[in-house]
């Protein structure tokens, strides 16, 4: 490896030119760049600045909306100079007056723009070393970095996205982006350039995992999957070790706040979905109140040394940690508290279900809860989902009778609705309100 220089390194760029200028850095579906040709791609980008003059010398964001991958990288890397503050939205998002408006604090190297499920945004300002100081400690938990080939899908202006991406980057490991959702592309890609890790969100993973078990393939070179911002089980982890026998899947809890809270190997997940584990390095977690307090010195500018984002959990006798959802997923049914993430996680182990979302309705002075499924296989959502009421209620029945062994009976949705799809964000999260 080149000899890294011994100055402080103050951008991603710096870190980029710590590795030899040959080394392949980003494979894309139509692109490929070593690190000297995505260092010089950013460089002419600096050369010719789109800001406006009158803009020179004021701290400002510099929005980036470009439509692939390696384009938004390039811009990202181009712009983090001090006054230009580089955040990445989606392409065909309209940036609203008021966010462009906004004057970054003193301290900002980058900016990641954010909805979660609400669909209100909003940009959360971070410096330099809230990410790549703990690079490294990331790094070394997800088997990524140097001499690694890390498989991954999806936009940049999705945080999860962006920091692994980066992680990876700045720590000489090579990146294979695919920009569309097409498992078998993606399948395609993993085996053409030797890929050792993939980061994908639960639902994805299970994409790619079917395709790989509907071609009887086994894959051998991936040793880690990386996931987060859903659920997963221990035997999931257990069913995934059919095509990648030599894999470890790594869960980790987060929050666009604070980056990384806590993590789960698959060979410790339990039946229980809502095991995320302990907490990463360096990162000071507990429960207070029901809900989770981080303290890390890896968060965003302005979060304060104790954080409390909203989520729930509570932690067992040997100390490990569970996310029971947010504030607005724990709903009040008829005096009782239900955590729509534990009905929701129950649903999806229905055999044949995909994804599933749950709500709390409020009627005739009683409330309840509803369900929303979308199922794995296009031919189960149409019967399902079809006009033939038999069929829809022998499987409501089926799920109910399912449920029974696994909920309380205050905790078994009484309505079902069946989807093709679910309304979702860039992150791939359900837009829960447009149901």
């Amino acid at each position: 490896m080149k000899e890294i220089q011994t100055q402080r390194i103050n951008t991603y760029l710096d870190a980029l030119r710590a590795y030899p200028p040959e080394w392949e850095a980003l494979i894309t579906e139509k692109e490929r760049y070593t690190f000297g040709e995505l260092i010089e791609a950013a460089e002419r980008v600096r050369k010719h600045p789109k800001e406006i003059e009158e803009k020179q010398g004021k701290r400002h964001i510099h929005w980036i909306q470009e439509p692939t991958i390696a384009h938004q990288l390039i811009q990202f890397l181009a712009y983090g100079d001090g006054n230009t503050v580089p955040v990445i939205a989606p392409s065909d998002v309209k940036i609203s007056d008021e966010l462009r408006d906004v004057t970054p604090p003193e301290g900002a190297y980058m900016g990641v723009m954010t909805s979660g499920t609400s669909g209100r945004q909003k940009v959360l300002f971070r410096s330099f070393e809230s990410w790549h100081d703990f690079f490294k400690l990331q790094n070394k938990i997800f088997k990524m970095g140097e001499g690694s080939i890390t498989f991954m899908q999806g936009s940049l202006a999705f945080t999860g996205n962006l920091n692994l991406y980066m992680a990876q980057l700045a720590s000489g490991g090579s990146v294979v982006a695919a920009d569309s959702f097409d498992p078998r592309l993606w399948k395609r890609m993993i085996e053409a350039e030797q890929a050792t890790c993939v980061y994908l969100i639960p639902v994805k993973l299970r994409a790619l995992r079917r395709i790989y078990e509907r071609e009887q393939a086994v894959n051998y070179r991936i040793i880690s999957f990386v996931s987060g911002s859903q659920s997963m089980g221990g035997a999931e982890a257990v069913q995934f070790k059919k095509a990648f026998p030599e894999a470890e899947i790594t869960l980790y809890y987060g929050a666009s706040e604070l980056n990384y809270i806590t993590y789960i190997h698959g060979s410790e997940m339990k039946e229980d979905t809502t095991l995320v584990g302990r907490a990463f390095p360096e990162v000071d977690v507990w429960i207070e109140n029901d809900h989770f307090h981080v303290k890390t010195r890896y968060g965003i500018l302005g979060i304060g040394n104790d954080a409390v984002i909203g989520d729930c959990g509570h932690t067992d006798a040997e100390g490990l940690f569970y996310f029971d959802g947010r504030d607005d997923d724990i709903c009040n049914i008829n005096g009782r508290k239900v955590s729509s993430l534990r009905v929701e996680e129950a649903v999806r182990t229905f055999p044949g279900v995909a994804e599933t979302a749950v709500k709390a309705v409020h009627e005739h002075g009683r409330d309840y809860l509803k369900v929303w499924i979308v199922w794995e296989k296009e031919a189960e959502r149409e019967e399902i989902a079809g006009s033939d009421s038999e069929k829809s209620g022998c499987i409501n029945m089926a799920i109910r009778e399912f449920l029974a062994e696994r909920l309380a009976d205050y905790e078994i949705p009484r309505e079902f609705v069946f989807l093709k799809e679910f309304p979702k964000t860039e992150s791939g999260k359900i837009r829960k309100k447009e149901l």
